[in-house]
Parts: structure tokens; C-alpha cells; sequence
């Protein structure tokens, strides 16, 4: 719910910027990130039947899919009447009337303060809707009761009242078979970039796998020496969809781009953080 505050009260103190590495510019971060995602399981101290689920700080209410809630047969999950329904509106304005909830006990592997194997296990409420991608979502209506802590920054999660254990938290949206050999990037056609300007400059990325992100690295050993002395490329992320990346030339005289010409290289994007972990 967004509420319009108006001005700060009191003294704000200094301001201190981020340290974090700049966004690329091309608008495409979001591309390698989805939402939170928390492994578990349902009703299963054995932990035989573990699932990805929504770990959701921006929903007030937990829920959890009908059908998938079909698939908790053993032990068999008793359906809870409320005494008035709950309507539920997602994104795109789609609503969702909730009629019944059920109570769950989740367990979550994870690891104790001493580093050993652990699972933190609650027992709370889902409430049921139809349709629901992510097949069930924590929200703050059980991460505040429980007093979670999550750090994105680490990609974990806390759970203080359940025995101090810390479990993963995924962030990163999941790529099918990520490549770790780095794809060469060429100019889609000859392009002539004028004295001290920039240009988006077309580039073919039909060598790029579509259900892949990309970090695009300027530049390679195969770069004509022209574009490595007077062009500026920035690092970008990219996917087989982009069909130009932005380049100044800040040369007094035109920078022509040859058709073909390697202007860098790509890595899945998964690849890259997995090698700095």
C-alpha cells in the first residue's frame, strides 16, 4: 500500500551513497534476479519432498496453491473454514476469493550457529487460492511472528525462534545449462560512428542461448586496434534479444566498424557469480 508521507521531520544527518557496483545502464539487471526463493518442506520431518517456494516480504498474507495442496496427501492436510472470505489481488489486478485456510508445519534445512546440519520446522497458516505460480508464499503474517531475518546481500535466512538456524535464500534466477565459454560479440553490419559522439552500434547475438542472461565484457584480443585506441563500451548485461549496445567514440575523426568486427565477449551470467562464490 503506497501512503504519501510528505517531508522528512527532523534532521536527516549525512548521506552516504552506495558502494555497490553502478547498474550497466542498458536496464537489464533485472533480467538475472527473481523472487526470493526458500527450499522446504511441507509436513515432513524427513524432508523427503523438498520444493522451491516464495519467500515474500512485500505480501502481508501467506498463501498456497489449491491444486498443489491436492498433492499433500500424506498425512492427509484438513481444510479450515474462516469465518468471512479474504479477497487476494495480484499483480495485473487479477482477484483471488479465499474461503479456507490450512495449517502447516514447514521445515527448513539449514545450518546451526556451530555450523552443524540443522532444520528449523513452524507450524502456521496458509491461506488457499486458486492459480498461484509460485505455488506457496511466505508472507510477513508468518516472517514477522517468526522474526526472520533475511539478507539478500548474503542470500540467507535467520530464523531465530526455530533453534538460530540460517537456511539459503536463491535470488538468482535459474539458468538452463550455463555455458562457461565466452561468446565473441560482433557487429551486425558496417557502422560509422562520427567524431566525438556516441552511437548504438547493431550487433548480432544469434550465437546467445534465448533462455540465457549475459554479462557483456568490452573488448578482446580480437578487437580491432581502431575501436580498442579511440571506443568506449561499457560492461553490460545483455540476452539474445538485444540488437545494439552503446558505444562513444571519443576520437576527433569518425570510427568506422567494420561488419564482423569483435567488439567483446559474453559469459552466462549465472557462470560468473558462481566463480566468484
Amino acid at each position: 500500500m503506497f501512503t504519501e508521507l510528505g517531508p522528512f521531520q527532523g534532521d536527516t544527518g549525512l548521506i552516504h551513497y552506495s558502494s555497490a557496483p553502478p547498474t550497466s545502464g542498458a536496464g537489464l539487471e533485472y533480467k538475472s534476479y527473481s523472487y526470493a526463493r526458500l527450499t522446504i518442506a511441507i509436513n515432513d520431518a524427513t524432508l523427503q519432498r523438498l520444493v522451491q517456494v516464495c519467500l515474500d516480504g512485500g505480501c502481508g498474507m501467506s498463501l498456497i496453491d489449491q491444486q498443489f495442496l491436492e498433492t499433500l496427501s500424506s498425512p492427509p492436510v484438513s481444510r479450515q473454514q474462516r469465518s468471512e472470505p479474504v479477497e487476494v489481488q495480484g499483480i495485473g489486478g487479477a482477484r483471488h476469493r479465499s474461503l479456507e485456510f490450512v495449517t502447516l508445519t514447514i521445515y527448513v534445512p539449514g545450518t546451526a550457529s556451530d555450523d552443524l546440519p540443522a532444520v528449523a520446522a513452524f507450524t502456521r497458516d496458509f491461506h488457499i487460492v486458486p492459480e498461484l505460480k509460485c505455488k506457496l508464499l511466505i508472507g510477513n503474517d508468518i516472517s514477522g511472528p517468526e522474526a526472520f531475518i533475511v539478507d539478500f546481500g548474503a542470500r540467507t535466512l535467520l530464523m531465530p525462534l526455530s533453534g538460530q538456524v540460517s537456511a539459503p535464500v536463491e535470488i538468482l534466477r535459474p539458468a538452463s545449462k550455463p555455458s562457461s565459454t565466452p561468446r565473441f560479440i560482433q557487429a551486425a553490419t558496417r557502422f560509422t560512428i562520427p567524431a566525438n559522439s556516441f552511437s548504438y552500434v547493431p550487433i548480432s547475438t544469434r550465437m546467445l542461448d534465448p533462455r540465457i542472461d549475459y554479462e557483456f565484457e568490452p573488448f578482446s584480443s580480437q578487437t580491432p586496434p581502431s575501436i580498442l585506441r579511440h571506443a568506449e563500451i561499457n560492461r553490460l548485461f545483455i540476452d539474445a534479444t538485444v540488437t545494439a549496445i552503446p558505444i562513444s567514440n571519443h576520437s576527433p575523426f569518425p570510427l568506422v566498424i567494420t561488419k564482423h568486427a569483435v567488439l567483446g565477449s559474453t559469459l552466462c551470467a549465472r557462470s560468473i557469480v558462481e566463480s566468484k562464490n
